[in-house]
């Protein structure tokens, strides 16, 4: 009756909040960074701690073939500790239940994880040990994009909260790692002006000191024009001056 519905909205109003709470710590994690990794670091604790419990930022490596970790973090601080310790070793591309989440751009939500499926799908045996004794239960990953390029996923589990992800949570991660994806794409536009600007003024300069240079050498011809003698010599390179040489 009456109680039911005021519980239920209670609870929506709740989850609302969280949801907001989220989206703002998240968003803020990225608000004028230019330093992609300490934005990254931001974000995977803002997701653990409010989504819960483990979240583990990927990003391709250059030889296309590997993951590595660029950001984790478990509510649990021994279990995050053994955890840094193991991403340590990267992915292999299609590695793990999240693999599909970069290989094929789509999103994954596992609500009730079969373990030995878990385990099977990582061909390492370190992280097959880990997944025996994390005892991950729910999963869920969504890409993580630069523009329209796939450059790595955003991967959650869950071991201690004991209710699994839900679809409201699947599209939570996806509007955070889009989110994400803006950020990282922004970042990388502002480090190629930078970079376009630097090389700008580096050419500025060598012209500039080519100019020197060509004039320095214009002037002593001229004044080594009329040498005849080795104090005429002296005196034409005095006279010109040291040069930028």
């Amino acid at each position: 009756g009456r109680c039911h519905v005021v519980a239920s909205h209670i609870k929506a109003r709740k989850r609302a909040r969280s949801r907001f709470t989220t989206v703002a710590r998240a968003s803020g994690a990225f608000a004028g960074v230019d330093d992609m990794a300490r934005a990254f670091d931001a974000f995977a604790r803002v997701l653990a701690e409010q989504i819960g419990d483990c979240c583990d930022v990927r990003v391709v490596d250059d030889d296309g073939r590997h993951l590595r970790s660029v950001a984790l973090h478990h509510t649990d601080p021994a279990t995050h500790t053994r955890l840094a310790e193991l991403v340590r070793r990267p992915l292999l591309v299609g590695e793990g239940l999240s693999g599909p989440a970069y290989e094929r751009g789509e999103a994954v939500w596992v609500a009730q994880v079969d373990k030995n499926s878990h385990a099977q799908a990582h061909p390492q045996s370190a992280y097959r040990a880990e997944v025996d004794r994390l005892e991950v239960h729910s999963l869920m990953a969504v890409p993580l994009r630069e523009g329209d390029r796939r450059v790595g996923f955003v991967a959650m589990t869950r071991n201690r909260t004991p209710f699994p992800y839900t679809e409201g949570d699947l599209a939570l991660l996806e509007d955070l790692a889009e989110r994400a994806s803006h950020a990282l794409t922004r970042v990388r536009l502002g480090e190629a002006r930078r970079a376009a600007l630097t090389a700008e003024r580096e050419a500025r300069v060598f012209a500039e000191r080519a100019a020197d240079r060509t004039s320095w050498l214009q002037r002593l011809t001229a004044a080594l024009g009329g040498a005849l003698t080795p104090n005429d010599v002296a005196r034409a390179l005095a006279e010109a001056g040291s040069g930028t040489m």
